[in-house]
């Protein structure tokens, strides 16, 4: 980053995005403290829940379906997981359950390429990978969870 200008405006400016970035990472670390990343967790928006049938996609605007099943009660196929693989609409399979982390693509510390690199996939290895043991992003993970995985 090259210096800012000695003018009052660029100065206004740096401090705009440096107050900005300070507050989102210290709003990122007292939502989920010791979440064990270089890149940083970030607090998740409400999870989405599934659509009445399987083949039927997820909604992924946070509204909640007025049917009788339970939340995470559906499972999924691989290939039904692979349809969701856009910013719109994001879903992953961990650990052989599914997630619709769509809300949560904007709202990840380390940036939304992080979670859109899962949309359609098997994030499992890439999760363990980045998060192994640490209890809170298993915790937020969970608040995603649309399923479970068939096969």
């Amino acid at each position: 980053m090259a210096p800012p200008d000695d003018t009052p405006t660029e100065s206004r400016n740096l401090v705009k995005r440096v107050l900005t970035t300070l507050a989102a990472c210290t709003f990122a670390v007292a939502t989920l403290a010791g979440c064990g990343s270089d890149d940083g967790q970030e607090a998740a928006a409400s999870p989405t829940t599934p659509a009445a049938t399987a083949t039927t996609p997820a909604q992924t605007d946070g509204a909640h379906t007025d049917d009788a099943q339970t939340e995470g009660s559906q499972s999924f196929t691989m290939a039904q997981v692979a349809e969701h693989n856009t910013a719109s609409s994001c879903w992953t399979a961990i650990e052989g359950e599914v997630y619709d982390v769509t809300n949560w693509i904007s709202q990840h510390p380390g940036g939304p390429d992080k979670i859109q690199g899962l949309c359609g996939t098997d994030g499992t290895a890439t999760f363990q990978g980045q998060h192994s043991d640490a209890p809170n992003p298993n915790e937020r993970l969970a608040t995603f969870k649309i399923g479970t995985l068939e096969g």
